[in-house]
């Protein structure tokens, strides 16, 4: 992308790395480490990184954050002063978000950890013929056309006590999908070998979309 871009002086590249940062590359800085790059790499070929990243995901917080070099993109942070004025981060909620950031810096085992965790579902998954995409530890699910999402997930919760999110295809409402998530606990892999047999004992019902 950056070799296309880079015939295009002054053009922006726009990162979402909400699902990113805290898990990708091997000190959790997101997917310029993931694919072994930096910011400033793409300013050298006359590229603008723009990066945004949300505090809900690695957090444990609320709130987002958007970054850049260039200075007429930061007024894109005032663009909703209604809505900044409305959901400004409290103090706890700003201490969560600065706490979570400091772990992530200070431990880099724990996200070598939660990839650990994540490849072991995403394969346990894909040995179990579910089909799950993207890279990191938020994992959808593809479900048949004929499974309901919100029956699967209310039947997974209800029988089996495991919590998943349904999610629709705006686009296309005929495709529905789970989603679910790795922490970087040992723990988890346990709670995870007992996961699979409820899961495949949903999928087999006859869980029709209304």
């Amino acid at each position: 992308m950056l070799s296309i871009m880079q015939n295009y002086e002054g053009s922006v590249l726009l990162m979402d790395e909400a699902h990113a940062s805290g898990a990708l590359g091997a000190t959790g800085r997101g997917i310029y480490e993931h694919f072994g790059l930096l910011p400033q790499q793409a300013i050298e070929r006359g590229v603008v990184p723009l990066i945004m990243t949300t505090f809900s995901k690695f957090a444990a917080s609320a709130g987002a954050a958007i970054s850049s070099h260039v200075a007429e993109l930061k007024p894109l942070l005032n663009v909703s002063p209604t809505s900044i004025g409305t959901i400004s981060l409290p103090p706890p909620t700003t201490a969560a978000a600065l706490e979570s950031i400091r772990q992530v810096v200070k431990t880099p085992d724990l996200v070598q950890r939660l990839q650990e965790n994540t490849q072991y579902l995403r394969s346990r998954l894909a040995e179990n013929d579910f089909m799950a995409i993207g890279e990191t530890n938020v994992i959808p699910v593809l479900l048949p056309p004929e499974l309901n999402p919100k029956i699967f997930g209310r039947k997974l919760m209800n029988d089996h006590g495991l919590w998943v999110s349904p999610i629709w295809f705006i686009a296309k409402p005929e495709f529905g999908s789970l989603s679910t998530r790795c922490t970087p606990t040992r723990k988890w892999i346990v709670w995870l070998q007992a996961w699979w047999q409820p899961v495949k004992c949903c999928t087999s019902l006859p869980l029709v979309r209304e």
